[in-house]
């Protein structure tokens, strides 16, 4: 199992607002009804850092998981990814899973679509990483059509 990237770090990933650029950082600042703002540490080649403060879509703010997935990329709230596993009793047969990454009752989970979780419960995040083959196709925001296949 993957070990946590950022231990005792909270990072956020939301869409600017000027420019529907993704961003990443661990500040916010929310003024209700107005704007909210996102605190980026950027580092210029001398090495100082400081942060920047960007106005952000609050809609799109997703909090980091603290998990990485196969090609070490930070999964977030409101990622898609596809999980890929052998099926029990024939090995050469491999199949694959998607589902979103969201934070519910106090960890994140990963929802599968047409699961019905009146009945279950959906997957821990963690359990999905336990195999290697755990990787983000993209997000709910922009590739909503990926969770829906």
């Amino acid at each position: 199992m993957r070990s946590n990237t950022m231990e005792n770090n909270i990072l956020y990933t939301a869409k600017r607002a000027d420019n529907g650029e993704w961003i990443t950082g661990s500040s916010l600042v929310i003024f209700p009804d107005k704007y909210t703002m996102m605190g980026v540490c950027e580092k210029p080649a001398n090495g100082v850092g400081s942060i920047t403060w960007r106005e952000v879509i609050s809609e799109t703010i997703c909090r980091f998981s603290g998990e990485r997935d196969v090609e070490n990329n930070n999964i977030h709230e409101n990622h898609i990814i596809e999980f890929e596993y052998e099926v029990e009793f024939e090995p050469e047969l491999r199949c694959k899973c998607v589902g979103a990454v969201v934070f519910e009752n106090g960890c994140f989970v990963v929802k599968e679509p047409g699961s019905n979780y009146e009945c279950e419960r959906p997957a821990l995040l963690r359990d999905w990483l336990e195999d290697e083959e755990c990787r983000i196709l993209g997000n709910l925001f922009d590739n909503s059509e990926l969770w829906k296949r």
